[in-house]
């Protein structure tokens, strides 16, 4: 029973520290000190060092031999390969969640969507940023697949402690969830994919174009060395 108890306490503690990058309270190659994290959340060091463990292996964190852990920052080709996993993983989230909609699923998915879009008339960066993720991830909830939720919420987190302002205009973002969540309430799986599908891609490639700019940049500052 105590073991169960500890290791909701180390899940929880992985968490919190998740929604500090979410909500940048955490920045990219920020020292992550173990008494600081330990004192704001009220625990010991040792559930510390296991969710350290955890967001290590999910990339989230680096451990750097004699420096410490670091919130892990990464390139621009590097984010541009996590938006092509989100651009074939999501979807998928998308079709499963209209297979299992609901009343209470719609209202949900309803309620962030008005949530967004509050932040957006807002104008209010980190807070269209983290409605965004919400309102993704009750998608991917919805989908009642565990594992894939798991899997985009690390992805996402990623995505928004590395990536500075927004990749699509928010007005645009806002239509298309609204589009996306209607398509979900049908139970029309194929269009929800796809929807999905046109959502994500638009952002990556936004971000691929940024990345063949810097390689231009490059390429440039190497001519005649």
């Amino acid at each position: 029973m105590h073991k169960l108890e500890y290791e909701d306490l180390q899940q929880k503690v992985y968490k919190a520290i998740k929604n500090m990058m979410l909500k940048g309270e955490l920045k990219v190659n920020q020292k992550l000190a173990q008494e600081n994290l330990a004192r704001r959340l009220g625990v010991s060091r040792t559930p510390i060092l296991a969710a350290f463990s955890k967001l290590e292996k999910d990339m989230l964190v680096v451990n750097l031999p004699r420096r410490g852990v670091f919130v892990r920052q990464f390139t621009i080709g590097e984010l541009v390969d996590i938006y092509d996993i989100r651009v074939r993983l999501e979807p998928l989230g998308a079709l499963q969640a209209a297979s299992h909609t609901s009343e209470e699923n719609a209202r949900r998915l309803w309620e962030l969507s008005k949530r967004f879009a509050a932040a957006v008339e807002a104008s209010e960066v980190e807070t269209i940023k983290e409605a965004d993720y919400s309102l993704h991830m009750e998608i991917m909830r919805q989908s009642e697949s565990a594992f894939l939720y798991e899997m985009i919420s690390t992805f996402n987190i990623l995505l928004i402690a590395n990536l500075k302002g927004l990749q699509k205009n928010p007005g645009k973002s806002d239509a298309e969830h609204r589009s996306i969540i209607d398509a979900i309430v049908a139970g029309n799986s194929t269009q929800a994919e796809e929807l999905m599908y046109e959502h994500i891609l638009e952002s990556r490639n936004v971000l691929r174009r940024a990345l063949l700019e810097q390689q231009d940049d490059q390429g440039e500052g190497n001519v005649g060395h």
